[in-house]
């Protein structure tokens, strides 16, 4: 679900509320609350209450994407203009071949740089430039304490 296409009529049928005024303080947070109780009710709703409890949302509010530009770019920038430095920045990072394969498969580069998000210590660095994935972040680290687990 990408939430900058929202308003399209295939995504009618999500019945997600989206705020209208973006700057709004509590903007990512409104919108991540109004996804997790769609996920909840519509696709999870068969899950027994206590299961629901294991389950740490990872959404990426406005673009899908906008996870992997917190390593490339200020989240200042528009979608547009973020997306454009971070390919510009991805494409400075890869050798011949990458490039190549990128070229006939565009998801490439976001699954080349994805793997960012497989360390805690790169999670922590990226956090503070994207709002949706520090609150990922904290979603993530009160299931593990709640759960006496290490992250």
């Amino acid at each position: 679900m990408d939430t900058a296409e929202l308003d399209k009529p295939d995504n009618a049928n999500f019945g997600i509320n989206k705020p209208t005024d973006k700057q709004t303080e509590n903007y990512t947070e409104v919108l991540r609350a109004d996804i997790v109780e769609c996920i909840n009710s519509k696709w999870l709703f068969d899950l027994p209450e206590n299961n629901l409890e294991h389950i740490v949302h990872a959404i990426a509010t406005e673009e899908i994407e906008s996870w992997l530009l917190a390593d490339f770019v200020a989240d200042t920038l528009t979608p547009a203009d973020a997306k454009a430095v971070f390919l510009k920045k991805a494409y400075a990072k890869m050798n011949d071949k990458e490039k190549n394969k990128a070229k006939n498969d565009p998801n490439f580069i976001f699954e080349l740089f994805s793997s960012v998000f497989k360390k805690r210590k790169d999670l922590d660095r990226l956090a503070p430039n994207n709002f949706s994935l520090a609150l990922f972040v904290c979603q993530m680290d009160t299931y593990a304490h709640h759960h006496n687990l290490i992250i």
